[in-house]
């Protein structure tokens, strides 16, 4: 019986051992499929090494952005935990605008707009297209 309590008093502590720790890789990419040169002003951008800076970003058309965050879970922020806007410039003239508050579903700023895929195992690419759609969405000035 004594043996029994102490099983009984040990099996959380080996339970919690068995728990595995691993990698999760996130990859997150915006492709400039319009036809329109597109730059992209990111306010508070972060990358993998936890920096924080505005950032713009030219997109030839046919280009893509790259942005990849390595952590234990699935990375949900684009363009970094801090980023809370984001202004496409076509052309340098005509802009959208994103802040993390617009509940638009061509958010950049957001997750659930882009394209999910799971390469392998604990590997996730999501995908956001800047199409011509958005050229002709965005404010002409």
């Amino acid at each position: 019986m004594k043996k029994l309590s102490i099983l009984i008093l040990l099996m959380p502590f080996y339970l919690v051992s068995c728990i595995k720790d691993y990698a999760v890789k996130t990859e997150f990419i915006i492709k400039n499929e319009s036809k329109h040169l597109v730059k992209m002003e990111v306010k508070n951008f972060t990358n993998n090494s936890e920096d924080i800076c505005d950032t713009v970003f030219i997109l030839n058309s046919g280009s893509q952005l790259k942005n990849l965050y390595d952590g234990k879970l699935v990375y949900s922020s684009p363009l970094g935990y801090k980023a809370d806007t984001v202004v496409l410039i076509f052309d340098q003239t005509d802009t959208i605008l994103y802040t993390l508050l617009n509940k638009s579903n061509r958010n950049i700023l957001h997750i659930d707009n882009f394209k999910e895929e799971e390469i392998e195992k604990h590997s996730y690419q999501y995908t956001y297209k800047i199409t011509e759609t958005d050229y002709q969405n965005a404010k002409k000035h």
